[in-house]
């Protein structure tokens, strides 16, 4: 049985999926993206990553501009796989996102696996999603870990 967004353990650790272009930025450079997602490794927030997130990461480190990246992308990839839990594709589709079928499904996604936070950098799709925050990069690291 799945527990609504609302009935979920107070006490269980906040739910976070990072958008496709926020992991790809924390692999190629030491910045803010980078400082973030290790931040979300270590303080107790349970990391998931969609299907979606997995392809659309696949499909661009898969340009050809990235090749010399490609072990980096894989060794990446392949750790985040271990360390998260991985989400399979929404069954069904409650929201719809006008311009990007990618973010819909990563959306829908997270709300159906009642996920907390998905953190992008993408304006156009911050909001609240029935449970959902889809917030900036930068206003969540200063929400939970600027001292």
């Amino acid at each position: 049985m799945k527990l609504s967004h609302t009935e979920k353990d107070q006490n269980a650790r906040p739910r976070v999926v990072v958008d496709t272009s926020i992991l790809i930025s924390a692999t190629l450079t030491d910045g803010p993206y980078r400082r973030l997602v290790r931040e979300l490794l270590t303080a107790g927030f349970e990391i998931c990553i969609p299907a979606e997130v997995i392809e659309e990461y696949e499909r661009i480190t898969a340009q050809p501009k990235f090749k010399k990246y490609e072990p980096l992308f894989t060794q990446i990839l392949e750790e985040l796989k271990k360390s998260a839990i991985l989400l399979p594709p929404a069954s069904y589709k409650k929201y719809s996102i006008e311009g990007s079928e990618e973010d819909e499904n990563i959306i829908n996604c997270c709300v159906e696996n009642q996920i907390d936070y998905l953190i992008t950098y993408d304006q156009g799709t911050v909001g609240k999603y029935n449970g959902l925050e889809v917030i900036i990069a930068t206003e969540f690291y200063s929400r939970f870990f600027a001292n």
